[in-house]
């Protein structure tokens, strides 16, 4: 056990600086002063920063459950573990991914609400 997790820390070391600069620009959460002072302005680049973290790490664990499938070796009770972490992996991905598209929905609907009063 203390093998496979030594292995995969030194897979997260060896990835971490290709993820990290795939990234090319994290914007400063607040702007630059370029862009609106709205608060969904604000709310939408500290989501977008957070955002590329959790994609960052999502992506992490979809290799770890990876891994697992192939440390298995067809052991039915490991390979069980490994489909729920695929899976848990997916939903925790697809739940990053359409953060954005909540939030600004959310912005949107508290906008309308508070334009009308």
């Amino acid at each position: 056990m203390k093998k496979i997790i030594r292995n995969i820390i030194s897979l997260i070391i060896i990835i971490s600086p290709v993820l990290l600069l795939a990234v090319p620009v994290i914007t400063p959460p607040l702007g630059t002063g370029t862009g609106g002072s709205d608060l969904q302005t604000i709310f939408l680049s500290i989501l977008d920063v957070v955002q590329t973290i959790l994609i960052m790490i999502s992506t992490l664990y979809l290799i770890y459950a990876g891994f697992t499938f192939v440390i298995a070796k067809g052991d039915p009770e490991k390979i069980k573990k490994a489909r729920a972490a695929l899976f848990w992996g997916l939903i925790g991905a697809a739940l990053v991914l359409c953060a954005e598209v909540l939030a600004r929905g959310i912005g949107d609907t508290v906008k309308e609400v508070f334009k009308n009063k």
